[in-house]
């Protein structure tokens, strides 16, 4: 099993076939005011990762209801993705991605 359990992290799952080993990554990034950043995995999938949930803003005022931080689906890669933010602050975000890595 690798795992790094840190902040922007990963772990991998067991599995019988070790060229089609299930991880997950996890982290933190800023992303810009109105804008849209680019998030890097530390490792690439296999593949375009299966599944990417971004969240989180920093600003708390009536504003900010309908504009925080999501992933463009057509942006996920084996190797990243982008997150747009349409509010007029820069939030801090978290992430989940989960993919598959051949280990074999």
């Amino acid at each position: 099993m690798l795992k790094s359990l840190t902040i922007n992290g990963y772990a991998t799952i067991p599995a019988a076939d070790p060229s089609s080993t299930p991880m997950i990554w996890w982290g933190r990034f800023t992303a810009p005011a109105n804008g849209v950043t680019s998030v890097s995995f530390p490792m690439s999938f296999s593949e375009a990762a299966f599944f990417v949930v971004v969240d989180g803003t920093s600003d708390t005022s009536n504003d900010a209801q309908d504009n925080y931080p999501w992933v463009r689906p057509a942006t996920i890669t084996a190797s990243g993705l982008q997150a747009h933010n349409a509010n007029h602050t820069s939030d801090l975000c978290c992430f989940i991605a989960i993919g598959r890595i051949n280990l074999a």
